[in-house]
This record gives structure tokens, C-alpha cells and sequence, in this order.
């Protein structure tokens, strides 16, 4: 596989260190919602009785399997993507298998001192795990909260094999995309900690003044599925033109 050209941007100040504390559980728990809205999965919602199926037959993933692999996304309104994903949960019921919004750790300077803060990675999407997404979608199209919105079809939104490979190889169990460390050495971004060990190829560009790092999506089959990247089908997840940005601290340079 050849590797991609990386843009490089030199650090002019500052200088990272390790810091303290993790944020905590952001994934929502599905029973915990039913409970809270028993009445509304009554009423909104029916069984699941299909069998769970996999998701990529016959094909091996470079992706850890610390949670279900999330094929759909849901487009609610930005900075409430918590209580959403909560209503999600109650809504579809036992269909709901995990949902929750994705969020990158980066690394901010404030009054002298670094900390790592959380931010959106997508605003306004929620990643949904289902083994029965037709249950899902009906309680969705039948719901009356105006803040859910289906695809342009009026279904849910399936992400690609590449794209669901992508997210699940990023996010840990608590839906973050935590900061990576890495070095510099000879002109080659190596990797040494985060959810980035290993997928070099997929970075576009770093920026070490802003501890950050830009991910081409359109390498994602190429780098975690081993497919041919001329096959690509039309992206779901809403990159930005120059990539995905997520949190990158590059400790050296030789």
C-alpha cells in the first residue's frame, strides 16, 4: 500500500504533557431509557424478533470489537445530541442495540496549562447499532419528535462498510475518539498510542502547533478493509473537504 503524501506544519510554541482524568460514559444505555420512558415504548415501538446477521460476512476487520458495530446514522439537533440519543433508545426499544453521538479529546491550552476537552466529531448525528433497523425506523417515522430527522428517503441512513469500519475502529466504548501520540521520523508519521496506532495511512495532514491531525475518509476501505478505493460508494459522514479532524500530539521530530 503506498503511503499518502503528509503536509506537515511545524509547532511554534507550547508543548504538551501528559494530563490527568477521561471524560465519562457518553454511550447511551438503552435499558436506562426504556425505564425512563416506559409508557412512550409502548406506545411507539414493537419487538424485535429477527436473529442478529453480520454485518461484513466473510471479512476480516482491522477494528476492535469493544462494542456493536454502528451502521446507521440519525440527524438531530446540534448540541443536543445527548437527550436525542436517549429518546432514540426509548423509541426503538430492544431494536436499539447502542446510540450515541461521537466526540473527539483534544488537547486545549487554557491559562497556561494543557487539558484535554471534548468536542463534537459530527454535531447533529447520532451513530445507531441495530440488529433490526426496520423496527428502528418505524418507530423513528412514527415518532412526533420533530428534532429526529430519517435521510432524504425517509429512512435511516446506512453508512458504508468503510464508514462503519472507520468509526468503530476510533471510537472507544464511551463513543470518543481519544487523542493519539506519535513521533516524526524522517519525514514519516509513526504512531505510538491511540485509537490512530496503526492507521497511519489514513492521515492527511498534521498540525502540531493545534495537536491535531486530518483523516482522509476516502482511505478507509483501502486502509482498515483492504478494498479497492476506486470502488467507493457516495460518504454519509459529513467530513469536512480537507478530512476529519481529530486530536494527534506529536511529542518529536527526527
Amino acid at each position: 500500500m503506498s503511503q499518502p503524501t503528509l503536509t506537515y506544519i511545524a509547532e511554534t510554541r507550547g508543548g504538551g504533557q501528559p494530563l490527568q482524568g477521561s471524560p465519562g460514559s457518553l454511550r447511551v444505555d438503552p435499558a436506562a431509557a426504556r425505564s425512563a420512558d416506559a409508557r412512550a415504548v409502548r406506545a411507539r415501538t414493537r419487538r424485535c424478533t429477527r436473529s442478529a446477521s453480520s454485518v461484513f460476512p466473510d471479512r476480516k476487520l482491522n477494528i476492535p470489537a469493544h462494542a456493536p458495530l454502528a451502521r446507521f446514522v440519525v440527524q438531530v439537533v446540534p448540541s443536543r445530541e445527548d437527550a436525542a440519543a436517549r429518546r432514540v433508545a426509548a423509541l426503538g426499544g430492544d431494536a436499539v442495540q447502542t446510540c450515541f453521538p461521537l466526540r473527539r479529546q483534544m488537547l486545549r491550552k487554557k491559562a497556561g496549562a494543557w487539558n484535554y476537552a471534548l468536542e463534537p466529531l459530527f454535531p447533529g448525528c447520532l451513530f445507531l447499532a441495530s440488529d433490526d433497523p426496520e423496527a428502528v425506523d418505524f418507530a423513528l417515522r412514527r415518532s412526533t419528535q420533530p428534532d429526529l430527522m430519517l435521510g432524504a428517503d425517509g429512512r435511516l441512513a446506512t453508512l458504508s462498510d468503510a464508514e462503519a469500519a472507520l468509526v468503530h475502529a476510533l471510537a472507544d466504548a464511551q463513543g470518543v475518539v481519544r487523542s493519539s501520540r506519535g513521533r516524526i521520523v524522517e519525514g514519516d508519521l509513526v504512531v505510538e498510542s491511540g485509537p490512530l496506532v496503526g492507521l497511519e495511512g489514513l492521515v492527511r495532514r498534521v498540525d502540531r502547533h493545534h495537536r491535531a491531525a486530518w483523516l482522509d475518509p476516502a482511505r478507509a476501505a483501502e486502509v482498515l478493509l483492504g478494498a479497492d478505493p476506486s470502488r467507493a460508494v457516495a460518504p454519509v459522514l459529513p467530513a469536512a473537504s480537507h478530512g476529519i479532524k481529530v486530536g494527534l500530539e506529536v511529542v518529536s521530530k527526527s
